[in-house]
This record gives structure tokens, sequence and C-alpha cells, in this order.
């Protein structure tokens, strides 16, 4: 009998094992339909149209093309559809300043007074290179960039006039205190790299990275010049409808946003730090190592390294280092997998999408990870005015969010404190989710069938709101 426990006891930690390794160790077989079908519904749902390519340790790819590079001439997206990748240029702008550190070129404690004359405060003087690449410097985001997004965003301003409206914002705290995204903050990186070397950063990019790697579909976009293949640009609105993105003149964009590729430019791109054939093992290891301990809060307080965001493994969820960027008219992710020897890259012609929300539902299909599927936008329902408005109200959670549900010209939505409201989409009387994240809204009944509150499930967590 005891042999038999033994036996079984061995049986039943094998089983295990096995279990355990075939939900990590998936091949393209595992995933392929299932990445179709969620794609499709995602397709459906928020309007995604673009491309996804995984590539496993084994060399394996997987390219998924869903949906329209050009609804006014019905062009499907494909292989070689070319995106602007907006702020995943950063990752390229910080490789350069890593290899002028390699070079001796400059150092990152360096002062920016070094390259920028009559700086406009004691403050800025303290502002060094590290604090411009790890987002530390207090140089604002647009917001901080007078009349940015109602009309300088538009204008070709020259590097002089652009500069001098840098120079004229205000620190948002002082250098090295706090982390704060920034893409002005780039726009100096770049035009300090053209100090050093004498020559354009569209040249520095071509001879030092994509030479190097052939990424022949790939360069810096001025949106003046025809690109063959080059996708449109759409957006997706409040009430769901989708619009052609405004124009936007990227020359304020220069090494913080300003580059176009291909999904297989962008993935040759990520798995070159796969190896050390092109870089190095010094600076892929300085890479990836944080600059600061400051962490991202829009980015689950992510570590950031050199041009890209470092999350540690959580539970079954593997280390990954990652990156993003939208603009009028594009969404991106990438990922890549240290441990794994994977990645993941996501591209497509609709902003603004939840891109970091599709990249981590895309991780979780291709590893084996618990997942559910989205609601489809097949299985909504019509319901009444007389039901809807039923809904309407004020919702509290217990640690204070409150939730208002809203009932406009037929329709129902939620908004979350200074969030814009989504729109809600009914499965059934008292279920509902929202197109543009994937959140479900589940309301609840007492015993007189009056409604008391809501549950918001999705993004990993579950919140309950008491109806006020």
């Amino acid at each position: 009998m005891m042999k038999l426990k033994l036996l079984f006891s061995y049986l039943l930690k094998g089983y295990l094992l096995l279990l355990s390794f075939t939900s990590i160790a998936q091949t393209p077989l595992d995933y392929d339909h299932r990445l179709s079908e969620y794609l499709e519904i995602q397709n459906r749902r928020i309007g995604f149209n673009g491309i996804v390519m995984v590539v496993d340790d084994d060399g394996h790819v997987v390219e998924k093309k869903i949906g329209l590079a050009s609804r006014e001439f019905d062009v499907p997206v494909q292989s070689n559809s070319k995106f602007k990748i907006a702020s995943m240029t950063k990752s390229l702008t910080a490789l350069l300043i890593n290899l002028a550190e390699q070079e001796g070129k400059l150092m990152l404690d360096d002062k920016i007074s070094l390259y920028f004359q009559d700086l406009p405060d004691d403050q800025w003087n303290q502002i060094s290179i590290r604090h411009l690449m790890s987002h530390t410097s207090g140089v604002p985001h647009w917001s901080g960039f007078d009349n940015y997004w109602s009309e300088k965003s538009f204008l070709p301003l020259t590097q002089e006039q652009i500069l001098i409206e840098i120079f004229k914002m205000e620190l948002a705290f002082e250098p090295g205190s706090q982390f704060a995204y920034s893409s002005p903050a780039y726009y100096l990186l770049a035009t300090i790299l053209e100090k050093i070397y004498s020559d354009s950063f569209d040249n520095l990019l071509q001879k030092k990275i994509l030479r190097k790697l052939n990424l022949k579909e790939s360069g810096t976009y001025d949106g003046l010049t025809v690109l063959s293949n080059m996708s449109s640009g759409y957006h997706l609105i409040s009430d769901d409808s989708v619009v052609v993105a405004p124009a936007r003149n990227m020359a304020t964009m220069k090494g913080g946003g300003n580059m176009y590729a291909t999904a297989r430019d962008v993935t040759t791109w990520c798995r070159s730090f796969l190896t050390h054939n092109y870089w190095g093992t010094e600076v892929i290891a300085s890479t990836f190592m944080p600059m600061s301990s400051l962490k991202s809060p829009q980015k689950d307080q992510s570590l950031y390294g050199r041009g890209w965001y470092l999350t540690k493994r959580a539970g079954d969820r593997p280390e990954v280092f990652h990156l993003g960027g939208g603009t009028f008219g594009y969404s991106c992710n990438a990922a890549i997998y240290p441990e794994k020897k994977w990645s993941i890259v996501v591209l497509t012609n609709v902003s603004f999408l939840p891109i970091d929300d599709i990249r981590n539902d895309i991780e979780k299909i291709v590893f084996g990870l618990p997942f559910e599927l989205p609601e489809d936008f097949d299985d909504t329902i019509e319901l009444s005015s007389e039901q809807l408005k039923r809904l309407v109200g004020g919702y509290q959670a217990e640690n204070g969010m409150v939730l208002n549900v809203i009932f406009h010209q037929g329709s129902l939505y939620a908004k979350l404190g200074p969030n814009p409201p989504l729109e809600l989409h009914a499965t059934d009387n008292l279920k509902f989710f929202s197109k543009k994240i994937d959140i479900r809204f589940a309301f609840q009944t007492n015993e007189a069938n009056e409604i008391e509150g809501l549950e918001a499930k999705g993004r990993g967590r579950i919140d309950y709101f008491q109806r006020q």
C-alpha cells in the first residue's frame, strides 16, 4: 500500500509538472486560433485595425493582420503596411545616446548647459542627460508647451522656435525628484546628438541603427514625403465612431515620436536585444538597467530603463521590457520577454486604443495564462429608455471612488471621476460592457427589485459600488 501511495504521489507530481510546463511552453498551434478570435472581437468592438507579430524562442513567427490600411479605398492591412510608431522612437534615441556614451562623446551626468546656452534659471541648469532620458528632468510634457494642441502641433516650426518654446516652460519639479513622462525632453536629447556628431538625427538613425539591422521599411516621418504602403490614420471618438485623424506636424516630435515602421522592422529591432551580435553585452545590460528608483504611475509602477519600461515577474506573468506610443491616427506597443526570448509587437492605425491592455491580453493568450475573451459586439441587445434610466445615478466604492451612470440621447454612459465617459452596451437588462476598455458592469438589485449597486470587473480587478 505504501509503495502504491508513493507511486501515485510521484505520478501526480509529474502530471502537475507537465501541466505547468504546457501552460508556459506553448507553440503557435496552441494559441493561433484563440489569437485570431481575440483580434476579430476587438475589430468589432473598438475598430482595431492593424497587425500583430509574435516570435517565440525558436524563431517561429505568428503574424496576424486584420482590418483596413485605408478605409476610403478598402485596402486591407498587409505585412508591408507602415505605421507611425510614435513614442517607440524614444527607445532608438536612447540607444543613440547609449552608443555616444560608449564612444566617449558624452556622459549621462553631463549637464545640458554644456549644449544649450542661457538656460532660463538655476533649476534648468541642474538638468542632466540622465534626467532627460529617465523622465525625471521636470520638463513638462505638451501641457507645458504654449498653445501646443490648438496651434503649434500643426506648424512647421524651426529648431530655434521649438527650443525657445521648450525653454519658456516652467519645470514641474526639481530635476531628479519625480518621474513624469516628457516628449520635449527627448527632443532635447535628439538635439544634443546632432550637436555632438554635427549631423542630423535622421542621418544618425540611418547610420548607427537602421542600416545595421537592415530596417529598410523604417525611418523618420516628416509629414511632407509620400511614403509607399503607409497606412492611413483614424481616430476613435467618444461616441465610438471612427474619423480620419487630424494631421500633426512632426517638427516638435524629433527623437520622441517622429518615426514610422513595419511590424517586421519593429520585431527585428526588439529581437536585436536578445542577442549580443549587434549592440554588445555592456550596451544591452545598461539599456535594461533602471536609470533611477522612481517608478511610472501610468505603467503599473514599472521602473524605466533607457527608453524601455521594465516590469518584473509577477506570479505567472513573466518579466517584460516594453514600450508603446500613440499619436493622431496610430497606437502601438512592443515587448521583449528576456527570460523566454519571445517578443510581441502590436501596430494599429487607430488612436487612441487601450494598446497596453491589448498587448497584455495577447501576452496571456500566447503564454497560456488565464484569460477570458472580451464581450463580443455581436452579443449586445437594445434596451428601452425606461430600462436604461432606471440605472442612472451616483455609485460609490468603499475607497471613495464615485462612478456616475448617465443617460444621454438614448444611451447609457459610465463616468469615473475626471475620466471621459464610457458608453455602455447591454448584454441583458442588468449587464453591460464598454467597447473601448474591457470593463464589464453588472447592476445589482435588492429584494424589492430596486437597483442598490453595481460590480465593475476588468483589468484584473473587481470593484463594488453602492448606489448613493
